[in-house]
């Protein structure tokens, strides 16, 4: 059994300004469970996920495209479809993906 108490968190920066990352549980291929957490204004670029993504809006609001997903919304990306994620006012979400991500550069 794994557990992470909310007061135990490490954010680390994703590398892109104004986005954190929390690493809750590592898969198979690269893959596994992570918090992300948007400041106002913050992006995060086109990116896939080889083996799909699943995405959980836990605070906040997001934008993927064209599709605006609000607390509590879920969206599934299968493996190879691109998107990008913004926040115009900040925003908490869970992700989870079976295979890691590629940035598209």
């Amino acid at each position: 059994m794994q557990r992470l108490r909310s007061i135990e968190r490490l954010w680390l920066p994703s590398g892109f300004p104004g986005v954190e990352m929390c690493h809750l549980h590592g898969g198979e291929q690269g893959g596994g469970s992570v918090l992300m957490r948007f400041a106002a204004g913050a992006s995060f670029p086109a990116h896939e996920h080889p083996g799909g993504e699943e995405m959980l809006v836990l605070e906040g609001c997001v934008r993927l495209g064209d599709a605006v997903l609000e607390q509590g919304d879920y969206q599934w990306t299968g493996p190879g479809e691109i998107h990008d994620v913004r926040s115009d006012a900040g925003a908490l979400v869970m992700i989870r993906s079976g295979a890691g991500i590629r940035v598209i550069e």
